[in-house]
This record gives structure tokens, C-alpha cells and sequence, in this order.
């Protein structure tokens, strides 16, 4: 985890050497326009070199071509002049350009020269740029004890000169040095004493490189909250004075804190593509190689592996002169193959990353902490400190990944059992599953089939019987006016007629009972209306509209109702029954309430006798809702619903 972090710091180094406001030499006038001087001819050979000098200084930020160009044409006329400190000045220059390029063996050679020709002019401020800039190179590149070599004998001379801007150019590069040998201390010291220097020359670059290097310390600290304030202030300066390059180190350092400690992988990603865009667009090796990491981090943690070995590889191919950073390429290479079953992938980049701890632990700790105490004995406790636990880590760091490559295989193996496991489990769901759809489709063919014969049985008995006892009645109404009958057989004949009246209104209540016609022809609320007022216990309340439904959710509501109140006459012995019904325009609700006896709802043969088993059926066939709300001696209070769309 804390390699993901230790790419940022070698970033850090570049800042101190690029310049993104220009010198006041140049403030005046644009860089198209001093191009425009040197191709004319016409500047003086003193002027032409000045020139040449901002000229190679200020592209190295923008195109390396163009700054190597210039630095060529300055080096040349300088030493046509035999102008020592500006050839020296100048190469100086063309060193930088290689070393922002990644060409790290030609920026040693340019700088080498460099300093041959600030020790001719005997010019101690130019020896010390130097050294400054190889004291960069050697910390880009791991180095850390030529690093702090060259730093200590350039920061006296700038202390000496006054030069306030360099003094804390190198303060804030030796911060990045401690940060990168996990010192959090004096790391946190030197990028304090940075941004203080920072504000007392109202430097923003300055404020810009302490920013970024306390938010890079403190994401490696954990302190992920600090971490997102000092690297949000920190981009926000850098894009206010035009600084690309820290606002993509910015972007970088943010999109750690959003996936290591938030993680929200798509805010990650985001700053993260910003901090590519930027760095593309500089067209530094370097930087792209390290944005293209933090990707494959992303991608890593988002468990999006193959993403991640891609956006590592590419990073591979783009620039390894960072250590740090390949190390966690490497790093995100082997565990992401050891992901995704890639064995032959994980091995090999597994050797890659032991050969990068091995070259860490002999020339970045013990080699440089050894040297340091003979040199520096006001920090030799610290770096001694350091070289121990630095060997601690190395060996934990080892112990832990084999440990953790058995585990990942017991993870794997475990994973795979449990997933065969959860693949019987959802096979056995979908087999209940399919036995209860089954069940339901044949309770809903019961049901529209005992539908469909009651409305034949009742249009039979209704349209058939009924009307030929109504023409026998009238028949014999008929014959009564007509025939003569004795005294005696009046009554008779009358009783008949009553008799038959009787079975006519008995055949009607069967035929209602069978398929409500009021139901058939005018929905719920009038075939409701019909049989509560039939029984003298029975209250009827409605709301809503009279909507009309598809015929299975009438018959449904309908015979829910009826064998409800049939229960609380027949079973529940209730005196008062409160029948209450809601249409809406996607819902029928229906509640029946009586003050019966009640019952307990968990015993099975009471379910069974009071039908409940029957309403459970129609309601859950149609996928509706029932909820009972009764005790015993305590009333009953049901509720159903069904949620559907009128027609």
C-alpha cells in the first residue's frame, strides 16, 4: 500500500527547476518575440546570449526540442565570446533538459561540463545552481546520499548569498528526499520551513512545492484528511499561476486519498485522468509514467485487475528511471496476476520487484545512511534510525508478501468452494422457486375456471330456470282469471303462487351468490352496496371512485368480502360488521372488521375453518397483500390489497 505513495515524492524534485513565471529580463516581452530576435541576426553577441539563455531556461517546461535548440546556439556564441559563467550558465541548462526528459546519463554529462566552466570563472552562485540540479537528478533517481551530498554544498552558498528563492527551492527538495526515506519528521520539517521561507518572499511556486510535498507525506502518513487540504490548496495555487506540472502532482496526490481512504474509485479515477492530461500535454517521460501508475492503483483497488496490468505495462513502456515508481508497477503487476490466474505474468514482475527492494536496501539505506553519519552528525541519529527500520521493513515486506501469495491461493480455493456452493443454493431457489410459480399458476387456473362455471351456472339459472318459473307464474296467474274455483281450492291455488314467488326470489339469491349480476354490470362499490344491505349486521363504507377493474380482481375482492363477513356470522358469532372498501386509480384496498370472538391466527385448524386458507389463495394467485390483525376475544380486523391499474 505505502509503495502506491512513494511515486508522488520523486515528482516533487522536478518543480524546483522549472520555471513558470518568467524572469524579469523577459517579463516584457513574449517568448515569439525573443524566437523572432535570434532568427533576424540582428541582437548583439551579449544580448543573442542572454536571449538564448531565457530562451532554453523557460521551454524547458513546454517543449525540450526547442529548449536543447536554444541552449546549442547560447552555448556556442558564449564561447565564441569566451563568456565562461554564461557557457557554464547555459549548459547548466541543456543538463536540466535532459534530466526533464529522462535522459538521466546526458544530464550528468552536460552538468559535469557545466561545473568545469563555473570553476574556470571561479563563480561559487553558478557552482551551486549546479549542484542543486545534480542533487535533483540524484534524488529523481534514488540516489538519496549524492542527493543530500549535493544539497548540503549548495544550500551554504545560497544561505552566504542571501538567494532566499534557492534556499528554499532546496529546502523543500530535501523534504521531498526525507519523505521519500520515510522520515516523516524531518520531512515534515524541511516542507514547514519551506512554506514559511515561502510567504516571507511571496514565492507561490515555493508555496505550491510545500503544499503538494505535506500532501504527499501526509497521505504516506494516513492522515488522509490533511493530506486532501494541502493538496487541494496546493492545486489550486499551481492552476492559478499557470503551474501544470504541480496541479497534475496535485490530481495525483488527491486521487490516492479518494481511493485509499474514501474509496470513491470514480472521483479517483477522475483526478487521476486530469493529472494524465496535464502531464501528456508536458510531455515528460517521468510524469506520465507516474500518472499512467496512479492509474493502474485505481483501477488495482476498483478490482478492475486487467485494467490495472495494462495501465502498469504502459507505464513500464513510458519511463523506469523513477525506482519508486517501478517498484510499484511491479508491485501492482504481480498482484494483479496473482488476481486474475496470470502466473507466468506475476513471477516474472515478482523477480523484477525483488531485484528494486535489493537495489533499495544496498544503495538507497545502508550505503547512504553509513556515508551520511561521517558527513553530517547533526543527522546521524535520524538516518541511523532510519537504515533500521528501513532493513525492518524490507525483510517484514518479504515475510508479508510470500505470506500473503499463500493466503491469496487459500483465498482463491476458499472463493471457488464458495462459490460452487452459492451456485447449488440459487440452483435450488430457482427449482422452489419454479414449484411455487407452478403451484400459483394452477390456483389462478382453479380459480378463472370456478369463475367462469359460476357465471355459466348463474346466467343458466337466472336466464334459464328463472325465466320459465316466471312464465309458469304468469300462466297461472292467467288461469286464474279465467278458471273457475271452488271456495276450497282458493287457498290452495294462492299458496302455490306464494310458493313459486319464493323459489323464483331463492333462485335470483343463488344466481347473486354464484356471479353477482350487480358485480358483472357495475362494478365493486354497487355489487358491495347490494349484499351488505341484505344483512342487518353489516356496514358498508366506500371511498374513492367507481372504477372498473379486470373481472379476476372483482371476483377476487368480491368473494374475499363475502366469505370475510360469511366468517364473522358464521365462526366469530359478531354482532357488528364494519365492511370498508378504497378504489383508487391503482389500488383496491379492502378492510373487514367485526366484534367477534377473534382467533389465533398461528393454529393451523382454525385457519382451516374459517376459509382463511381459501382468501390466502386468491389473494397471493393475483399477487396481492393479506395482513390479519386478531386475538382471541379481541375482534377481527383484515386487511387486502392489491395493486393494479383500472381499466
Amino acid at each position: 500500500m505505502r509503495l502506491f505513495c512513494y511515486l508522488i515524492n520523486f515528482r516533487l524534485i522536478v518543480i524546483c527547476i522549472i520555471p513558470f513565471t518568467f524572469f524579469s529580463s523577459i517579463q516584457s516581452q513574449n517568448l515569439d518575440s525573443l524566437e523572432m530576435i535570434i532568427k533576424s541576426n540582428q541582437a548583439s553577441p551579449s544580448e543573442k546570449i542572454r536571449i538564448c539563455d531565457d530562451l532554453s531556461w523557460n521551454y524547458l517546461s513546454v517543449d525540450f526540442e526547442k529548449a536543447k535548440h536554444y541552449a546549442l546556439i547560447g552555448i556556442e556564441t558564449a564561447q565564441n565570446e569566451n563568456d565562461l559563467v554564461m557557457t557554464g550558465t547555459i549548459y547548466r541548462n541543456l543538463g536540466v533538459a535532459y534530466y526533464m526528459v529522462s535522459k538521466l546519463d546526458s544530464a550528468n554529462i552536460f552538468l559535469d561540463i557545466a561545473l568545469e566552466f563555473a570553476k574556470k570563472a571561479n563563480d561559487e552562485s553558478l557552482e551551486a545552481v549546479i549542484h542543486s540540479a545534480r542533487a535533483n537528478l540524484y534524488n529523481l533517481n534514488g540516489n538519496y546520499k549524492e542527493a543530500l551530498f549535493y544539497y548540503h554544498k549548495a544550500l551554504p552558498i545560497f544561505e552566504k548569498n542571501n538567494n532566499k528563492f534557492k534556499v528554499r527551492r532546496v529546502l523543500g527538495n530535501i523534504g521531498t528526499l526525507y519523505s521519500s526515506l520515510q522520515n516523516v519528521e524531518l520531512a515534515e520539517k524541511y516542507y514547514l520551513l519551506s512554506e514559511k521561507l515561502s510567504l516571507e518572499i511571496n514565492d507561490p511556486d515555493g508555496l505550491t512545492q510545500a503544499y503538494n510535498g505535506l500532501g504527499n507525506l501526509y497521505s504516506s502518513k494516513q492522515e488522509y484528511k490533511k493530506a486532501l487540504l494541502f493538496s487541494t490548496k496546493a492545486m489550486e495555487l499551481a492552476h492559478e499561476i499557470g503551474d501544470i506540472q504541480t496541479e497534475a502532482l496535485s490530481y495525483q496526490t488527491i486521487s490516492e486519498v479518494y481511493y485509499a481512504y474514501y474509496k470513491d474509485y470514480t472521483k479517483a479515477e477522475e483526478f487521476a485522468k486530469k493529472g494524465l492530461k496535464l502531464s501528456e500535454e508536458l510531455g515528460f517521460p517521468a510524469n506520465i509514467a507516474a500518472m499512467l501508475t496512479t492509474l493502474s492503483n485505481v483501477y488495482y483497488h476498483k478490482g478492475e485487475y486487467e485494467r490495472s496490468m495494462e495501465f502498469a505495462i504502459k507505464a513500464i513502456n513510458t519511463d523506469t528511471t523513477d525506482m519508486n515508481a517501478y517498484g510499484n508497477m511491479a508491485d501492482n503487476l504481480v498482484r494483479a496476476g496473482i488476481q486474475i490466474g496470470d502466473i507466468k505474468i506475476a513471477l516474472h514482475y515478482f523477480d523484477t520487484y525483488l531485484h528494486i527492494i535489493e537495489c533499495r536496501s544496498d544503495k538507497e539505506y545502508l550505503a547512504t545512511l553509513n556515508e551520511m553519519e561521517v558527513k553530517y552528525e547533526t543527522e546521524k541519529k535520524e538516518l541511523r534510525l532510519i537504515a533500521i527500520e528501513k532493513e525492518k521493513r524490507l525483510l517484514l515486506i518479504l515475510a508479508i508478501l510470500g505470506m500473503a501469495i499463500l493466503i491469496l491461493i487459500i483465498i482463491l480455493l476458499f472463493i471457488k468452494k464458495r462459490s460452487e456452493s452459492h451456485k447449488k443454493k440459487l440452483a435450488e431457489q430457482k427449482i422452489i422457486q419454479f414449484e411455487q410459480e407452478k403451484k400459483l399458476i394452477a390456483t389462478q387456473a382453479v380459480l378463472e375456471g370456478e369463475n367462469i362455471e359460476r357465471s355459466r351456472l348463474a346466467r343458466d339459472l337466472h336466464d334459464g330456470l328463472g325465466g320459465m318459473l316466471s312464465v309458469v307464474k304468469l300462466n297461472l296467474v292467467n288461469m286464474k282469471g279465467n278458471a273457475i274455483l271452488s271456495e276450497s281450492d282458493v287457498p290452495t291455488f294462492q299458496n302455490a303462487l306464494e310458493m313459486l314467488d319464493k323459489s323464483i326470489s331463492e333462485l335470483r339469491l343463488v344466481a347473486r351468490n354464484l356471479m353477482p349480476e350487480s358485480l358483472m354490470k357495475y362494478g365493486l362499490k354497487t355489487a358491495f352496496t347490494d349484499f351488505c344491505s341484505t344483512i342487518t349486521t353489516v356496514q358498508f363504507h366506500f371511498y374513492g371512485s367507481n372504477y372498473r377493474y379486470n373481472d379476476k380482481y372483482e371476483i377476487a375482492t368480491y368473494r374475499c368480502m363475502q366469505e370475510l363477513v360469511n366468517n364473522a356470522i358464521k365462526h366469530a358469532k359478531a354482532s357488528q360488521i364494519n365492511v370498508q372498501l378504497i378504489a383508487d386509480d391503482n389500488r383496491i384496498d379492502l378492510v373487514v372488521q367485526d366484534n367477534g370472538i377473534g382467533f389465533n391466527i398461528s393454529e393451523k385448524d382454525n385457519s382451516k375453518t374459517t376459509g382463511l386458507n381459501s382468501i390466502r389463495s386468491r389473494v397471493e394467485s393475483l399477487n396481492g397483500k393479506i395482513d390479519f390483525i386478531t386475538n382471541i376475544d379481541s375482534g377481527t380486523e383484515i386487511h387486502i390489497n392489491f395493486n393494479i391499474k383500472p381499466l
